[in-house]
């Protein structure tokens, strides 16, 4: 699943292309999208204007010049991809919905797993709308302070792992980055939240923005199905230190990177270094 850093590079992408221009057309090709947006909601976005691409979490979001917003979740094999006179590109075959703006400028709605979605909501109702329960801050607000990270630790007994995926504690954080910042910070991610010791908590708090850092600056992690706006995969994957890296060597001490489940999710780890 497309996680901060992935969303984030996508935003930033669009960002730089779609702001001033009008939404023309929404072609939608999938029922459940159909059945989740009325045609007469749908109308009332043309001749509107995108004023600003943002995000919230995992959530891509289109802000119009009215206040709108068109809320897209990758979900699990979710792409969003601009085709334009400098960005070419071409649906492909698990296309889901086309958005047509001025200046020959078109955004794709790719889901080969048709787990993601794409929703119309007012200024009110986001993130509200977009979430089934509240939403922790996100890592590089000033709310996800290292007092924070420490205090919801210690309210917690769940597996350090478990805890870094609870998005109503830490808004963002998915699978890949979690296994990341625990390797980084030598935590083992089957440790209890509130038994983490103060020299190794600041460690992990570090490495959680440090990994999310590097994975905005390489584009996101292309492991799965994902691809950045231009259509094109990110670099982050080139440099897992133990995701997706069972039976591997630990790029630290050799020892053999192993596999578990924590949580119901792949958790990769360095037995020796994450003791």
């Amino acid at each position: 699943m497309p996680e901060l850093p992935e969303v984030e590079t996508i935003r930033r992408q669009l960002s730089e292309h779609l702001p001033g221009l009008t939404l023309e057309k929404l072609e939608l090709f999938e029922e459940k999208l159909k059945a989740a947006l009325s045609s007469e909601a749908v109308a009332k976005l043309f001749g509107k204007k995108i004023a600003a691409v943002e995000r919230v979490a995992k959530v891509l979001l289109l802000r119009l010049e009215n206040g709108d917003y068109l809320a897209f979740h990758l979900k699990m094999t979710g792409q969003v991809v601009i085709n334009s006179p400098k960005f070419p590109n071409r649906p492909n075959r698990f296309n889901r919905a086309t958005l047509t703006f001025s200046n020959e400028v078109q955004i794709f709605f790719q889901d080969l797993r048709k787990f993601g979605w794409l929703k119309i909501l007012a200024a009110k109702d986001v993130p509200s709308a977009l979430f089934k329960g509240e939403l922790g801050p996100e890592p590089f607000s000033k709310e996800f302070s290292l007092k924070y990270f420490s205090s919801i630790l210690k309210k917690s007994r769940k597996p350090i792992k478990v805890l870094l995926l609870d998005q109503s504690l830490i808004a963002g954080i998915g699978n890949i980055y979690a296994n990341e910042a625990l390797f980084m910070a030598r935590v083992n991610p089957k440790t209890q939240s509130c038994d983490l010791a103060e020299p190794k908590l600041g460690a992990l708090y570090q490495a959680i923005l440090q990994v999310l850092e590097k994975g905005i600056k390489l584009g996101g992690a292309s492991d799965n199905s994902y691809l950045n706006a231009f259509g094109k995969q990110g670099e982050y994957q080139k440099h897992f230190l133990v995701y997706g890296r069972q039976q591997g060597k630990c790029f630290k001490c050799s020892n053999k990177i192993i596999r578990i489940a924590l949580g119901g999710r792949g958790t990769f780890f360095c037995p020796k270094c994450q003791a």
